[in-house]
């Protein structure tokens, strides 16, 4: 019998994966009880990590950006609500890093749009002075509570490359950005600065992309490469120069065509991540689960998915990770180092609830559809 996964199972396995990360087994360290403690209390370290970039000063700035060109647009719709929706970076791997997702309006050039823009309460709208400066973009406006133009947004770089989308008799011309340097501050302190760069085989896809966002307390950076077989993915999360999580990926593929194109199909997952204080070291051969035959969905995961948690600070042992047939379905299990067993939904759904409960205020903040 050949083996089905159902994709919302390897979105699972994928989302374990990326929460927590990689090391090295070692036999001393913490008692099992002291690590069933520090999982336990792993929700409430993603709690307030996320909590801090939602609630951060800079975010609520360039929520109130957001809703000051809701009432007038003179830079045609590029800071708009949807616009910044479809900006969202991990729509780019959940889609296929679709590059109409951060095109200029049409491509409307960055030397068109160079000049300062200042909020004008009285009209209310911006007053424009095109072409001062002729090689950025300066954005002032109050934040909330403020009866002055206290922040500003300088976008001082921003190149694009075009690609044509031809389909059948129709045409369109995508943009997608090669550069981006941009900071903003509020009463002269920096609270978001981004730097971003990439390369693109296709509208579709980057060769690669080299990012750093900061939005204070926190700074991010993002790596990404693909040679045509392999992507390869790393990146950290800094709270206040402290990295609360970081990752290296790396997903080998092979590419089929039928008869509506060219189509990715990962097969292999393998790196490390952390968050906090635990990792997850291991692998995941999708390729061999989903060509699985003759083994129940259980054996096929347990052959084919290698996990395991650790502590992030002395690289022991917590726990291994093992699947086994449920009453309706395949179920998810930590093995302690004693050879004691608890259901891994105990730790991990909180976990996950917290990620997508702050994930949906910060959305909420900027009145994004998930």
């Amino acid at each position: 019998m050949k083996i089905h996964v159902m994709k919302t199972r390897i979105i699972l396995l994928l989302s374990l994966f990326l929460v927590i990360g990689f090391g090295c087994s070692r036999d001393e360290g913490p008692s099992v009880e002291q690590n069933k403690q520090t999982l336990a209390e792993l929700p409430s370290v993603v709690d307030a990590d996320l909590g801090e970039l939602t609630e951060s000063e800079g975010m609520k700035a360039i929520n109130t950006l957001l809703d000051l060109f809701e009432i007038d647009d003179p830079m045609g719709g590029i800071f708009k609500h949807d616009a910044v929706a479809r900006c969202r970076p991990w729509n780019w791997f959940l889609t296929g890093i679709t590059g109409k997702k951060l095109q200029l309006d049409g491509g409307s050039g960055f030397d068109e749009l160079a000049g300062t823009y200042s909020w004008d309460p009285s009209l209310p709208g911006w007053s424009v002075n095109p072409g001062v400066p002729p090689d950025k973009i300066i954005i002032t406006f109050p934040t909330e509570g403020s009866n002055s133009n206290n922040a500003v947004l300088t976008i001082s770089d921003f190149e694009e490359e075009m690609f044509l989308d031809d389909w059948d008799y129709w045409v369109d011309t995508i943009y997608v950005p090669t550069r981006i340097m941009a900071d903003l501050t509020v009463d002269g302190t920096k609270y978001i600065e981004l730097s971003f760069t990439a390369t693109w085989s296709s509208y579709e896809m980057p060769s690669s992309i080299s990012a750093s966002l900061m939005i204070k307390p926190l700074t991010a950076t993002l790596d990404f490469s693909d040679n045509g077989s392999v992507i390869a993915i790393a990146a950290s999360l800094s709270i206040r120069e402290s990295v609360a999580m970081s990752f290296d990926l790396q997903a080998p593929y092979t590419i089929e065509t039928d008869e509506w194109g060219e189509e990715m199909i990962i097969t292999g997952l393998s790196g490390f991540v952390h968050y906090g204080t635990v990792k997850l070291a291991g692998n995941i051969d999708i390729g061999g689960i989903e060509n699985a035959e003759g083994e129940s969905e259980a054996e096929a995961l347990n052959q084919f998915v290698r996990l395991a948690l650790y502590n992030y600070g002395d690289g022991s042992k917590i726990a291994d990770i093992r699947f086994v047939e449920g009453s309706e379905d395949v179920e998810i299990q930590l093995v302690f180092t004693d050879g004691s067993t608890e259901p891994a939904g105990k730790y991990l759904d909180p976990i996950l609830d917290k990620i997508e409960e702050q994930l949906g205020d910060l959305m909420d903040a900027f009145e994004l559809e998930g």
